[in-house]
């Protein structure tokens, strides 16, 4: 199986689930940074709830206060009284803003951190399936190209071992040929050094002075013949 296949059979790309949610955690996050909007903080509403009540019985007991020093009739100084607890409230309610603001970027980012985290757990996951997947892919395929190597070494061992075997028989015909030639012209040879030498022993034996003899009468016949003529005539 080629790496190809088994991407096609085992491998998905990586889905991102955590992205539609980290993108929201995000914008809420830039918007706690930039533009903070204390008044619909849960957080500031609950506390102006508070700081407003407060604030309404601190300007009551004021107002009573300031009243009863005068007889208890209402008073500029008492409705001044008044005013003012209320607003060291509503002091206290503004003060709180900064740190709300702190608290509610905190929480932003916790979320987002969180969320990142998930999203980074869930690609790991992901991650180590692929890579065992792939681990296991390369086991089977290295296993396929070790078996394979060894088919090629054995048919490159068969191609040298015929070739090996081609070249011996070719040096085998080969020397069968240099024999038959060898024999031939040496036999050849050896007739015609056989005939040459028969004619150079009769050549030299003629320069040695030996004659051939020629069919007929030999001289030592005619010399006795002569002879016994001779004495023929000395008898008459």
């Amino acid at each position: 199986m080629t790496i190809n296949e088994w991407i096609e059979k085992y491998y998905s790309p990586y889905q991102n689930a955590y992205a539609a949610r980290l993108a929201a955690a995000q914008q809420r996050l830039d918007a706690v940074r930039d533009d903070y909007d204390y008044a619909s903080d849960p957080l500031y509403l609950a506390y102006a709830q508070r700081f407003a009540g407060e604030g309404h019985y601190a300007a009551l007991d004021a107002f009573g206060d300031a009243a009863s020093g005068v007889g208890g009739m209402p008073s500029s100084y008492a409705y001044a009284a008044a005013q003012q607890a209320k607003s060291y409230y509503d002091s206290k309610l503004a003060d709180k803003i900064p740190e709300l603001w702190e608290l509610a970027y905190d929480a932003r980012l916790a979320e987002l951190n969180s969320l990142k985290a998930d999203e980074k757990t869930a690609y790991e996951r992901w991650l180590d399936g692929v890579e065992a997947g792939y681990k296991l892919w390369k086991e089977e395929n290295d296993r396929a190209v070790e078996q394979a190597n060894l088919e090629i070494n054995r048919s490159n061992a068969a191609v040298s071992e015929a070739n090996a075997a081609l070249r011996r028989a070719q040096a085998a015909a080969k020397g069968v040929g240099v024999n038959s030639g060898s024999n031939s012209g040496s036999g050849a040879k050896t007739n015609s050094t056989a005939k040459s030498g028969t004619g150079t022993g009769a050549a030299v034996s003629a320069s040695a002075g030996v004659k051939v003899v020629k069919p007929g009468v030999s001289s030592s016949a005619k010399t006795t013949a002569n002879n016994n003529s001779k004495l023929k005539l000395m008898r008459i």
